[in-house]
């Protein structure tokens, strides 16, 4: 039995760690695919990809291995990571919605339309700070502070309610919370 190595990721020190490793025959590992995490395991405590990661992967993907962002964040938040590392896939909204490297959706699950909408007329009687983790933004109707701070695109309470939402996030006193 050929041993290829063992890569594991180590999430006390959120760093890779690679032993034996031998050579590998390109491709020959194509059906495989490594997910990291983000916080603490691929991104350091600088929210910061280090050089040895990267070379780490790199020598992966020359391998044939594909490479998988995966993360309960949203996917305007994992994109800017994966494209760093060239990931083929990214699996975001803690699972529910997955798009390849080319940004086709592969699958997505996002919450119904008409809980999310009645969650909207609720909460607007009481802030105006609402946003959707949506499927490629953060989309809200709010102040325009409110959405340069979160990133956030702006639309009308209306338009809100028809956007697929992961997350709904209303603003209490310069904060937000996910209420679902």
């Amino acid at each position: 039995m050929e041993y290829i190595g063992t890569i594991f990721l180590n999430k006390v020190f959120g760093m890779f760690s690679v032993f034996e490793e031998n050579c590998m025959d390109n491709n020959k590992y194509a059906n495989y695919i490594i997910a990291v995490d983000l916080d603490d395991t691929l991104l350091t405590t600088n929210k910061e990809v280090s050089n040895y990661t990267l070379d780490v992967l790199n020598r992966c993907k020359e391998n044939g291995f594909s490479i998988a962002v995966s993360s309960t964040r949203g996917y305007s938040t994992c994109y800017r990571i994966a494209d760093l590392i060239s990931a083929d896939y990214i699996c975001c909204q803690s699972g529910n919605m997955i798009v390849d490297k080319n940004k086709t959706v592969i699958y997505k699950n996002s919450f119904d339309q008409t809980d999310v909408a009645e969650l909207i007329d609720h909460f607007s009687k009481y802030t105006q700070d609402i946003i959707i983790d949506s499927d490629f933004d953060l989309i809200g109707h709010t102040t325009q502070a409110f959405a340069d701070k979160w990133g956030a695109l702006l639309c009308d309470l209306a338009t809100l309610k028809t956007i697929p939402a992961y997350k709904l996030c209303v603003g209490f006193e310069d904060s937000y919370r996910s209420i679902i």
